[in-house]
């Protein structure tokens, strides 16, 4: 691969699987792993976005594949692992960030959206933790696991109910996994981003009146201390270090990327 500002060779020779991997979040740390040197396989239900991902990277000289699945079903997932190591020989490296937001409260979200968040956001590391771990042990090196969670997985926040259980609901299965397999040299930390201008932050706006969405947009820059609104690349520059040897005596924590956002008492 052509070395460039955000290339190196801190993943080389390793094997990650990121999920939620067609765009946003996903895309930029599956991007920034491959140009690392690490053999990348992208997973989502969009197979027309996985595509377009994958030839993006592979373009660029990062070895790279997909497994469109949804990350809900346990035989999807054992799928996507199937083929990972029939594909690249082992896994080193699990990026857990497939997520939904829908709005809602207590009075407002139904059964099946609840269940569908909960399978979505968290079930889904439970089931790639399942079928990732053995992989990771008999290949006698360890691992990384890296979960995608949020600032809502640490505050409260309105009319997210599904979605804020459900993240911290990852900060819980992140410590416990962390203890259960930490003899097993397989490391599991998570990441708390705050707002990130990808693809969902856009599907918020639009239902936004178009003449409020440049006030609605300043609005969220002001809940974040640095005042501005983070991009793909700075998660995916944090999943990158807790991936990496570099983080290698660091397990069961929750790093904020989120602008100070979480460094606030109160916000406006």
């Amino acid at each position: 691969m052509k070395r460039t500002a955000e290339s190196g060779t801190r993943l080389a020779g390793k094997t990650a699987i990121v999920t939620g991997a067609g765009h946003g979040i996903g895309l930029g740390i599956a991007s920034l792993f491959a140009a690392h040197g690490a053999n990348v396989v992208l997973v989502s239900l969009n197979e027309t976005a996985l595509d377009e991902a994958t030839r993006s990277i592979v373009a660029g000289g990062g070895s790279a594949d997909f497994v469109a699945a949804d990350v809900a079903e346990a035989a999807a997932v054992a799928n996507v692992v199937r083929r990972t190591v029939e594909h690249f020989g082992t896994i080193d490296i699990l990026v857990n960030n497939a997520g939904i937001m829908p709005a809602g409260t207590a009075l407002t979200t139904s059964e099946e959206t609840w269940r569908r968040v909960l399978d979505v956001n968290l079930t889904s590391i439970y089931l790639f933790a399942r079928a990732v771990v053995p992989v990771m042990k008999n290949g006698g090196r360890g691992g990384s696991i890296v979960n995608i969670a949020s600032v809502q997985g640490l505050r409260g926040h309105p009319n997210r109910l599904a979605y804020a259980t459900s993240k911290h609901g990852v900060i819980g299965v992140t410590r416990a996994l962390a203890a259960d397999h930490a003899t097993d040299r397989i490391r599991v930390n998570a990441l708390c981003p705050g707002t990130i201008d990808t693809p969902m932050l856009h599907r918020e706006l639009e239902k936004v009146a178009a003449s409020e969405r440049d006030a609605t947009l300043e609005s969220y820059r002001r809940l974040h201390p640095l005042g501005m609104i983070g991009e793909p690349r700075d998660v995916a520059w944090a999943a990158l270090f807790l991936a990496s040897e570099e983080a290698r005596f660091i397990t069961g924590a929750d790093l904020p990327v989120d602008g100070g956002y979480t460094s606030l008492i109160v916000h406006e």
